[in-house]
């Protein structure tokens, strides 16, 4: 599964050269498991929560195209100061052009 990620990864960067490495595994790591809050995130790919948050805002832009950013981060329910973070349906559809499922964890079995 490593190795497809890391293809991934490769093929991301093809696409979106302004993307740093940092960047697409932080939107690798809120593929695997949506609705992570910014700090859970912040502490599984081991940055700054500065550091997240700023990914967070460049990759929830809309970009030149107009069309909606590949994540998106909303105010819990339950917690209104925990900020969840989800693939926007633009996000979905890039791993699916992949071929990789947009939520990894979801169709893996333990």
């Amino acid at each position: 599964m490593v190795e497809g990620y890391l293809h991934a990864l490769r093929k991301y960067q093809e696409i979106r050269p302004t993307i740093s490495t940092q960047e697409v595994i932080f939107l690798l790591h809120v593929a695997k498991q949506e609705g992570r809050t910014l700090a859970d995130l912040s502490r599984a790919t081991d940055i700054p929560l500065a550091t997240a948050s700023r990914y967070l805002q460049r990759l929830s832009r809309r970009n030149g195209r107009r069309s909606p950013g590949l994540i998106h981060g909303y105010r819990s329910l339950e917690d209104s100061r925990r900020l969840q973070i989800v693939l926007t349906p633009n996000g979905q559809q890039f791993f699916q052009r992949l071929g990789l499922p947009s939520s990894p964890s979801k169709g893996s079995s333990a």
